[in-house]
């Protein structure tokens, strides 16, 4: 969830000097996860969406989010039966 709300933010730095040892490693292990996310098919496909909603293709666009949840729904389903 904090890698996603910070993605979000696209704030890709977590400071904060009054945080525990442990804190501090999670936070970093987050910083990676994020800087490891451009890297993957789905960020790619995500950016490519972005572009046509931006190019203002809504149908596609539209068509390409449909398909992205049914995907994300059919892997959740799989992964929690």
């Amino acid at each position: 969830f904090m890698a996603a709300e910070q993605l979000l933010k696209g704030d890709y730095f977590i400071e904060n000097d009054d945080t525990t040892e442990e804190e501090y490693v999670l936070k970093r292990e987050i910083e990676t996860l994020m800087d490891n996310a451009r890297y993957s098919d789905e960020y790619r496909q995500l950016a490519e969406i972005d572009d046509l909603k931006e190019k203002g293709r809504v149908a596609e666009c539209s068509q390409a989010v449909d398909e992205m949840f049914n995907r994300w729904r059919s892997d959740y389903m799989k992964y929690t039966s």
